[in-house]
């Protein structure tokens, strides 16, 4: 897995595997976007407003990515909706970093 981040425009890009994308899904929020390919494989997602943090509900291999992202310094959570009302969130926030 592979991150490449854009601070002047604050998306990163996640290359999960190598194919033709075949289909890409909007997650709610707007803010998250994941490209499969034919057989249903997630090949890459794109990530808007990390800043802000990035929720990883419904994001496959949302454990990995959050790992990922905090080892970079973004916060990361999932929303109450995945959590059976209780919020979870784990890292330092962007501006955090030193």
């Amino acid at each position: 897995m592979q991150l490449r981040y854009d601070a002047t425009t604050d998306y990163a890009y996640l290359l999960i595997g190598s194919g033709r994308v075949a289909q890409c899904r909007c997650l709610p929020g707007r803010r998250r976007l994941v490209e499969y390919d034919a057989c249903g494989r997630p090949l890459g997602i794109l990530l808007r407003g990390l800043r802000q943090g990035v929720d990883l509900t419904g994001l496959p291999y949302a454990d990995k990515i959050g790992a990922l992202l905090v080892g970079f310094g973004f916060k990361v959570f999932f929303s109450s909706q995945e959590t059976n009302g209780s919020s979870r969130s784990w890292g330092r926030g962007a501006d955090d970093v030193a």
